[in-house]
């Protein structure tokens, strides 16, 4: 059985967008799996938004970014929020393995400490997203 540790942590989306735009010293890569182009590419009729990569694990592509920012951001809201990719779902956790997972939270998102408490069924339900999209 995979032991998966939860962070005890508030977090509400402030809508700001800071996560989907490169910040001062620190460049952000918005990684996508074989199944985030499939789900992107559902509601895209034409045009090109990311490009292959060498693998990172299931990571095999990356999003083209548009004045330092993700290319489906618009007014710091994404376009496409229902197919966003899972590294985008994820946010501000990420999970790292260490004997296990253990879930990681970036302490820049200015919506950690704020809002609800996480529930560990709502990590879970990322767990479940995460193994759909590296099978």
């Amino acid at each position: 059985m995979v032991v998966i540790e939860y962070p005890h942590i508030r977090w509400q989306c402030q809508r700001c967008g800071k996560c989907c735009k490169d910040q001062v010293g620190r460049k952000r890569r918005i990684l996508l799996t074989d199944y985030d182009i499939v789900r992107i590419k559902e509601g895209i009729v034409e045009g090109k938004f990311c490009r292959k990569i060498r693998s990172i694990g299931s990571y095999k592509h990356q999003m083209i970014q548009k004045d330092s920012s993700c290319i489906f951001l618009s007014y710091s809201r994404c376009t496409i929020y229902s197919r966003r990719p899972l590294i985008c779902r994820f946010y501000p956790f990420t999970m790292v393995e260490n004997e296990g997972y253990v879930f990681q939270v970036d302490a820049d998102c200015l919506g950690v400490n704020l809002g609800k408490y996480v529930t560990k069924r709502a990590l879970t339900k990322l767990v479940e997203e995460a193994k759909k999209a590296i099978d």
